[in-house]
């Protein structure tokens, strides 16, 4: 996907799967839903406006590159949620969990910061102001 910037969307039974250059924003009126999985990548900042909920993996993905800026955040009221199994969150820079953000798994919740590293000596910030659910504990 290219030359957008928001994306809504349904996986029905399946999965929902997207890979995506530039900035991104999980948005409209619904947000995303599967009973499959979710994987959602994107070559530039993620954000994530509205709900996420699977029957299987969630992967979100702010891939990174040599320039900062490339990070993942879920905003306040949003809700990342597996009912079944894991959430992973991946930033190439900054993950930011907002206030009132809510990241839940049945499985594992995992989050990467500077993930690909790109931009080495950079580093990331991690700011869990949400509140995190899990039932597996690592």
């Amino acid at each position: 996907m290219a030359g957008s910037d928001e994306t809504t969307g349904s996986g029905g039974t399946g999965g929902f799967y997207l890979a995506n250059t530039g900035l991104l924003i999980i948005g409209g009126a619904n947000g995303l839903t599967a009973d499959g999985e979710v994987v959602i990548g994107t070559a530039g900042p993620l954000i994530v406006d509205k709900d996420v909920s699977a029957g299987g993996q969630v992967t979100l993905t702010a891939g990174d590159s040599a320039a900062t800026g490339d990070d993942l955040t879920v905003n306040t009221g949003v809700t990342v949620e597996s009912t079944t199994s894991n959430v992973t969150l991946r930033a190439g820079d900054d993950v930011q969990l907002q206030s009132g953000s809510i990241v839940d798994a049945a499985g594992m919740v995992t989050i990467q910061g500077d993930f690909d590293d790109a931009d080495p000596g950079t580093g990331s910030t991690i700011n869990i102001l949400g509140t995190l659910n899990t039932v597996t504990q690592a």
